[in-house]
């Protein structure tokens, strides 16, 4: 699963912030999920989410 995510210390409303996908997500649903976004990498205890995608990354199914 993918998740666009805000990280920046002022919110848009377009994405959810970091902050808030920690602290209201199922963790069982954060486990799945790879971060993206458009600001500085986020920042997360080790484990919680799955992982958190960069430029080049690539993903084969």
């Amino acid at each position: 699963m993918y998740m666009d995510c805000e990280t920046g210390k002022f919110t848009s409303g377009v994405h959810p912030h970091i902050n808030d996908l920690i602290k209201g997500m199922n963790p069982e649903i954060q486990k799945k999920c790879y971060l993206y976004h458009y600001q500085a990498d986020p920042e997360y205890p080790e484990g919680m989410f799955k992982g958190t995608l960069r430029v080049g990354d690539v993903h084969q199914y």
